[in-house]
């Protein structure tokens, strides 16, 4: 399957890279590396983009057509999310819904969400 993973270079995401690419799935991982490490992409291509990105998102999932989304991207430190709500609410919400949007209207229908 080709499969677009968000968050890919991270701790869980690059895991289930490593475990998708050994099954012999085609991957695109996108990632703004803002936690997540190049070294982590074991499998597939990574974009380096940001999903508040709506123009390079659409572009980049057009171009390569995956059969699902696994979405990852996202932040997670309890700490820091109450010192800032407000970057957390912005990549956590408005950037999933920013995909969900394009998915949306490119008609790609199978999404996976991972959540802490």
């Amino acid at each position: 399957m080709n499969l677009f993973i968000t968050g890919g270079a991270g701790y869980i995401g690059s895991h289930v890279v490593k475990a998708l690419g050994e099954a012999g799935h085609n991957l695109l991982i996108f990632d703004n590396l803002s936690t997540g490490h190049e070294w982590a992409v074991l499998y597939g291509t990574l974009i380096q983009g940001d999903l508040a990105d709506k123009k390079l998102l659409k572009e980049t999932l057009s171009n390569f057509k995956p059969d699902g989304v696994i979405h990852f991207a996202a932040s997670i430190q309890v700490e820091e999310s109450v010192r800032k709500p407000i970057a957390y609410y912005l990549n956590n919400v408005a950037n999933s819904l920013n995909l969900l949007d394009v998915l949306g209207e490119l008609g790609i229908n199978y999404f996976i969400y991972s959540s802490t």
